[in-house]
């Protein structure tokens, strides 16, 4: 049997952290590398996998269940194991992980976007053996905040869910715009509808497809500190976006919008197949922008800004760059914004404009980004974390 590897947060189908723990288990799991030990004391959310990963990660769930059970029974009692555990970190760098069972190997993801350090973040840096930062631009400005066990490890793709076929053209002649991302500021959503309502005015044949679901409404809130939108946001009473009101003020046609739900991330290949271009004008990217990857993989020209985490890409991955950024304005004192950048409408327009005109190049643009992006499959991203794990 393969030796376990401790995971200190939920797999999930809908949201980053929880995509990653789901398609690092699996990983673990097809390849024998290591076994994976699920270690959160609650309930693992429904996972929408297929039938073959759903033999692979049944067991971890059916051990994660009599490990919650054994936790009730010795609720005051401490525990301590020789398995390395990874854990998800929050900005501050302490762990997620509440529980009794302790380890002296310990291994911290982060995806922060603050480059202002909370005062005792080092010292918790010091509880874990390596600190795994999603992209280069973060490692960086962990480095220079004084955190000193800081390596890069990026996020991989599912290429067999996330790759080029044909699609059914659900939307027929519309030249079909994709933005995904949930919801908030630093996710550039209202440069994408200014974008979009101005290129809109002089192609009425375009279609914003979204897919911006934010369970987080104080982060959701946060797309109003923008300067560039003409209406506010419209949220109904239980704080999530109301999106047809929104774009109505802002005199966009409603039949020029698809909204979409929470999509699992199994299903999303078969989405982003139906696009003709992706659009990622975002300002700050702690890890590599996971949507983005997919988009990228799938084989549609994905328009990307040229700030932080964007850049790993970026400098591997053929795409269409925005290269005007601007600096950002921190919303308080607590906020650094180091390397964020915002993008300038007139390039997206700039660009659209030549996918538009020129879909050919752009299809092989998306063909060879998606050429490129076989190297960044979780087949091959995960040994790369056994092997910082090991070292």
């Amino acid at each position: 049997m393969s030796p376990p590897l401790g995971i200190g947060w939920h797999p999930g189908s809908h949201f980053g952290y929880g995509v990653l723990g789901l398609r690092v288990s699996l990983e673990f799991a097809r390849s024998g590398l290591r076994q994976p030990v699920l270690l959160h004391n609650s309930e693992v959310p429904e996972l929408h996998v297929n039938t073959f990963e759903k033999r692979l990660i049944q067991p971890v769930l059916n051990q994660h269940r009599h490990y919650r059970e054994q936790l009730k029974q010795y609720v005051s009692a401490q525990f301590q194991t020789d398995f390395p555990i990874l854990h998800a970190l929050s900005p501050d760098l302490t762990t997620c992980l509440n529980t009794n069972l302790k380890s002296p190997k310990n291994f911290g993801f982060i995806f922060t976007e603050n480059t202002k350090l909370a005062p005792n973040a080092l010292e918790h840096a010091c509880l874990q053996n390596k600190i795994l930062a999603g992209s280069t631009w973060c490692a960086d400005h962990l480095r220079r905040s004084g955190v000193d066990n800081v390596h890069t490890w990026t996020q991989g793709v599912d290429t067999t869910v996330f790759c080029p076929g044909p699609r059914n053209d659900y939307f027929r002649d519309r030249f079909v715009i994709f933005s995904g991302g949930k919801l908030e500021f630093r996710k550039g959503q209202d440069l994408v509808l200014e974008a979009f309502r101005q290129f809109h005015l002089s192609h009425p044949d375009a279609l914003l497809m979204t897919c911006w679901g934010n369970p987080w409404p104080e982060t959701a809130h946060s797309i109003e500190r923008s300067t560039i939108l003409s209406e506010q946001p419209v949220w109904r009473n239980d704080s999530t976006l109301d999106l047809m009101s929104w774009i109505d003020r802002m005199g966009i046609s409603k039949d020029a919008v698809y909204e979409l739900p929470v999509i699992p991330n199994s299903s999303m290949g078969q989405v982003l197949r139906e696009a003709d271009v992706a659009l990622f004008p975002n300002r700050c990217e702690a890890g590599t922008n996971l949507v983005a990857m997919e988009a990228l993989a799938t084989g549609i020209p994905t328009i990307l800004s040229s700030n932080t985490g964007h850049l790993d890409v970026l400098e591997r991955v053929p795409c269409y760059r925005l290269d005007h950024q601007q600096s950002v304005e921190p919303l308080n004192q607590q906020d650094g914004v180091d390397g964020w950048g915002e993008s300038s409408v007139d390039e997206i327009l700039e660009i659209l404009e030549r996918i538009y005109r020129g879909r050919k190049d752009a299809h092989r643009c998306g063909q060879e980004s998606a050429q490129a992006m076989a190297d960044w499959d979780w087949k091959k991203q995960v040994p790369q974390l056994i092997e910082l794990v090991e070292d």
